[in-house]
């Protein structure tokens, strides 16, 4: 693992004896998350990098940055993830978005949301880090409701993780993560996913899906946390 890291920008790593859990302390000058991955999985150590409450990559920082350049000029409070010709199962989102309070609608504010493909990917092979092909924009009415049509996202490759959707939002007072939406259904869902979810109520992460012919259902909510943002 050490060994593997030995790279410009990589200030100290540590091992937690007789675990797979690490930390890293890097320079985003001169060293990112994209180059350290490369390295482990160059020197055949699966890894996924999590980062702790307060930090931030900054290679994702980078890239929520970029890809609002292709903001449409006009949202509609319904839009699209995925092309309505993708492949997958068709994915109804219908969501509400919260002040902190929990009970204040946010009005008028950008919901950016994103997803893998059916195949639990993000983008094509060779596309590089945080290269979102399936993503989308939509704003809040009057009541903080939002939807999004688009397919049901796959789990990564590696199955660590259940299926998700991530919502970043856009107000007036900044950006903030929102977090994300995982199926009830989903077969990668913990029994801790599940207790974190029934803590957090109406805004738990683990959603139920209503099936509906070929097409499936998801309603939630998204509260804003201060805290979360960047």
């Amino acid at each position: 693992m050490r060994g593997a890291l030995q790279l410009d920008g990589v200030l100290a790593v540590d091992v937690r004896p007789g675990q797979r859990d690490f930390t890293a302390t890097y320079d985003p000058r001169t060293a990112s998350v994209a180059q350290m991955l490369a390295a482990l999985h160059a020197a055949r150590e699966p890894a996924e990098f999590v980062f702790p409450p307060g930090a931030h990559d900054v290679d994702y920082v980078v890239a929520v940055d970029r890809v609002q350049a292709e903001r449409p000029s006009r949202l509609e409070h319904h839009a699209r993830i995925a092309p309505a010709d993708e492949l997958g199962t068709p994915l109804c989102l219908r969501g509400r978005l919260f002040d902190a309070d929990g009970e204040t609608p946010v009005a008028d504010a950008v919901v950016f949301a994103y997803h893998t493909d059916r195949e639990g990917r993000y983008d094509r092979p060779g596309s590089g880090p945080h290269s979102w092909r399936l993503r989308g924009w939509a704003r809040t009415d009057a009541q903080g409701s939002f939807a999004f049509d688009t397919i049901r996202p796959g789990a990564y490759p590696s199955r660590r993780e259940p299926a998700h959707v991530h919502f970043t939002v856009f107000t007036a007072t900044g950006r903030f993560h929102a977090g994300v939406v995982q199926f009830a259904d989903d077969p990668l869902v913990t029994a801790e996913h599940r207790e974190a979810a029934r803590r957090d109520g109406r805004f738990g992460a683990v959603r139920d899906v209503r099936k509906d012919g070929d097409a499936e259902h998801v309603e939630f909510a998204l509260r804003l946390d201060r805290t979360n943002r960047f």
